[in-house]
């Protein structure tokens, strides 16, 4: 299939920087999704997978899950699938839950990219994929506006 080119930065590389957070039953499906995108457009850039849990019996019924990952990290299994998929670059961040503004900081680190530059725009995206209140209510979702604050100004 030939890849699709989407111009409107008058020239200059775009280097797409996603950081999906949360790879349960809403973000699996988000996750196949982007990957595929990321492909079709031939998108320079990566995505950080950041989840902490691990798939669970009950996971079998409602998530992109099979026997065979129970017991593994949701966002670990979902890279390895959706990078040999696609062809992607997906990275993973499943230490702890994101509960600061410091480890999301982290997750959109760029030092060794090389995507900054005067003939590259640089476009970081956020993804919230968590599925439950306490993380849409709580540090998350505190984290998440505190950054987006940061970002913007």
């Amino acid at each position: 299939m030939p890849k699709i080119s989407v111009d409107f930065t008058k020239g200059k590389r775009l280097f797409t920087h996603i950081v999906l957070v949360g790879a349960g039953g809403n973000g699996g499906y988000v996750i196949q999704q982007v990957a595929q995108m990321l492909n079709i457009f031939d998108v320079w850039g990566k995505m950080v997978i950041a989840d902490y849990d691990h798939y669970e019996e009950k996971n079998l019924a409602n998530q992109l899950c099979l026997r065979q990952d129970l017991g593994r990290n949701k966002a670990e299994i979902l890279a390895k699938r959706y990078r040999s998929a696609y062809q992607v670059n997906i990275e993973t961040y499943s230490a702890s839950y994101i509960e600061n503004v410091e480890t999301l900081d982290n997750l959109f680190n760029t030092d060794y990219e090389g995507c900054h530059g005067w003939s590259t725009s640089y476009v970081p995206i956020l993804i919230s994929c968590v599925d439950n209140n306490f993380s849409r209510r709580g540090p998350t979702n505190k984290t998440r506006k505190t950054y987006a604050k940061k970002i913007s100004t």
